[in-house]
C-alpha cells in the first residue's frame, strides 16, 4: 500500500489513444470496475463515485469538478513516444486540473491494463509505480 494520508484521489481515463485528450469527452472508470479494486488495494480511491456505465464520459468541466490528484490514461493500444507526448500535453493544458498542474498524468498502454485476468498483479504493479511518483512529489522527496 502507498503511505499517503489521506488517500490519493485518482481518475482512470479509458481509451484515450487519439492524442486529443480532454479536449473532447473522456471516458472514465467508475467505482464498479476492476480499476477501482486495484486502487483500493493500493490505498488510493477512484474520484468517480458513480458506476462506469451511468456516466460514460465527461467534458473538461466535469474533469475539473472531480479534480483528481493523479490521472492515469489507460490506452487500448501501444503508443509511440510522439503519441504519448501528445496525450500528456493535452492533459497538461486543462486549466484548473490539479493533476495537470503537478504533471501527475500518466499513460499506461500495456495490454494487461485493459483486460482483467491472470495478469491482474502486473496491472497492480504498474499502477503502484505511477502512484508512488505522485506520492513522492506530494511528500517532497
Amino acid at each position: 500500500k502507498l503511505q499517503q494520508v489521506p488517500p490519493l484521489r485518482v481518475m482512470i481515463a479509458l481509451g484515450d489513444d487519439s492524442g486529443e485528450g480532454p479536449s473532447r469527452a473522456v471516458y472514465i472508470s467508475g467505482r464498479d470496475g476492476f480499476y477501482s479494486q486495484l486502487l483500493r488495494i493500493l490505498g488510493a480511491e477512484n474520484v468517480h463515485e458513480g458506476t462506469t456505465m451511468s456516466v460514460p464520459s465527461l467534458s473538461a468541466e466535469g474533469l475539473i469538478a472531480l479534480d483528481p490528484d493523479a490521472v492515469i490514461v489507460v490506452s487500448s493500444s501501444r503508443l509511440s513516444s510522439v503519441e504519448r507526448q501528445s496525450v500528456l500535453k493535452s492533459w497538461y493544458q486543462v486549466p484548473g486540473l490539479r493533476a495537470a498542474k503537478s504533471k501527475d498524468v500518466y499513460v499506461l498502454d500495456q495490454d494487461f491494463m485493459t483486460i482483467p485476468g491472470p495478469r491482474y498483479v502486473a496491472a497492480l504493479g504498474a499502477l503502484a509505480t505511477v502512484l508512488r511518483e505522485t506520492e513522492k512529489k506530494r511528500s517532497g522527496q
